[in-house]
């Protein structure tokens, strides 16, 4: 029954929550048993309890026990390797389609031999898992500019290294589940920091929902005040992870090639962004936060910027930042949006576009292109 309800809800499952849960058969297998004692234990409770309070009670205590078990089950299942397997890998939605074509061969031959379809879906996923780990591996660098709606989530890599930068978009936890399918599926289970630009929920909120599930080892976190809660949050949280880039500061992340640049002043959330400069080999990339020109001429003074390969556009696109003196100092040859689709803002201005198309960028935006990702 549980193979036969998997063959029409994985697919589902596959297409509006980008996952499939490998784990599954077996959690029906240790729970599914217990569902109606704990069903028929709350009404019973309830009925006697009314009755006789003390009775309810115990009944009640029983059935919290079998509650226990099903949510300890689930959540010690989900902790496994592979207990589940995310389409945001090209090769995972191949073994999907190569499972279903499988199992229609195997239901129409005669001579029908479990162990041996059971072997085939089981090589041809690790086949799968293995590609998706080892093909970023292949990469110099790699920066993944994730489709999170209106807000910004980015992750960096170089060689064996991993700095996600920002985590807040459309949903806190959107964010955090999109950023962490993209690390679980290529076999990530830690990241080797995590930066954030500033505060505000577009770029942070789903922070904390990420770090849940994939630690950091070091937190990369501006030294400004913040009315929204979420660096104390973070700070009671992860107090020994955290590194504090004060005013003015200037920091290089060690054995990786990201430099830090802190504002000057902590007035406004946008004015106290980090500013991130990301140079692997051959590639300058600017990540700017939501820095205003202000805020942009302010680092020019701070450092002298390279001319760049990919500039990642200041404040999704607004009119008040990516300013002609930036372009004109770095002259980048792309520049990536991260932007909401019809968002209220009207993201990305018309004359910043205009400023890039000046400037021969070639532009590549989330609200039209999706997730983007620039290797080599």
């Amino acid at each position: 029954m549980t193979l036969s309800a998997m063959s029409t809800t994985v697919p589902l499952c596959a297409w509006y929550f980008g996952s499939v849960s490998l784990i599954g058969i077996v959690t029906n297998l240790l729970t599914l048993w217990v569902i109606s004692f704990i069903f028929y234990g709350i009404m019973f409770s309830c009925m006697v309890g009314a009755i006789c309070l003390p009775v309810g009670s115990a009944i009640a205590w029983c059935t919290a026990w079998l509650i226990r078990y099903v949510l300890l089950a689930a959540k010690t299942l989900a902790s496994f390797p592979l207990a589940a397997v995310y389409t945001c890998s090209t090769y995972i939605i191949a073994w999907l389609i190569f499972t279903y074509v499988l199992f229609a061969v195997f239901l129409f031959i005669k001579e029908k031999r479990p162990f041996v379809f059971g072997c085939c879906l089981t090589a041809t996923l690790l086949v799968c898992v293995a590609a998706s780990w080892a093909e970023p591996m292949l990469d110099e660098y790699r920066m993944t500019v994730l489709d999170v709606g209106q807000g910004q989530c980015i992750l960096l890599q170089y060689q064996n290294k991993r700095y996600l930068v920002d985590c807040g978009g459309a949903s806190a936890e959107y964010a955090a589940d999109a950023a962490a399918e993209l690390l679980l599926s290529q076999c990530v289970s830690r990241l080797d920091g995590v930066i954030l630009t500033h505060y505000d929920r577009d770029h942070a909120a789903g922070m904390l929902l990420l770090l849940s599930r994939l630690p950091a080892d070091k937190l990369y976190l501006p030294d400004v005040e913040d009315t929204g809660g979420i660096r104390a949050a973070l700070q009671t949280q992860f107090e020994d992870e955290i590194i504090w880039i004060g005013p003015e500061s200037i920091t290089q992340i060690q054995n990786a090639p990201v430099t830090l640049y802190a504002s000057e002043t902590a007035a406004t959330d946008n004015e106290s962004c980090l500013c991130v400069l990301f140079q692997p080999e051959n590639c300058d990339i600017l990540i700017t936060g939501d820095r205003d020109a202000a805020g942009e001429r302010k680092l020019m003074e701070q450092v002298d910027l390279p001319k760049l390969e990919v500039l990642v556009v200041g404040h999704h696109g607004s009119n008040n930042a990516t300013c002609m003196e930036l372009l004109n100092k770095t002259n980048p040859s792309a520049a990536i949006i991260s932007v909401g689709q019809r968002n209220s803002y009207g993201h990305p201005s018309a004359d910043v576009l205009e400023r890039l198309n000046l400037f021969g960028c070639m532009i590549r935006r989330t609200d039209l292109n999706g997730t983007i990702v620039i290797r080599g």
